[in-house]
């Protein structure tokens, strides 16, 4: 997952880099799943993967 967001996020020199772990919540339909956060000090972008590493949402940094 982190080699992907590199590759997708848009941010050429993260300087923070983290993951998230989701937790599954009834009241908004949302399943357990992890998220991977790039940034640097002009922009960020994440990445949202269900547990098998399939990416459900990806939001790179805009220029």
């Amino acid at each position: 997952m982190l080699k992907r967001a590199e590759k997708n996020l848009n941010v050429a020199r993260p300087s923070l880099r983290y993951v998230t772990v989701r937790a599954a919540d009834e009241t908004f339909h949302t399943s357990l799943g992890l998220g991977v956060y790039l940034s640097d000090d002009y922009a960020s972008g994440y990445l949202d993967a269900d547990l098998k590493g399939t990416d459900t949402r990806v939001v790179p940094a805009e220029n």
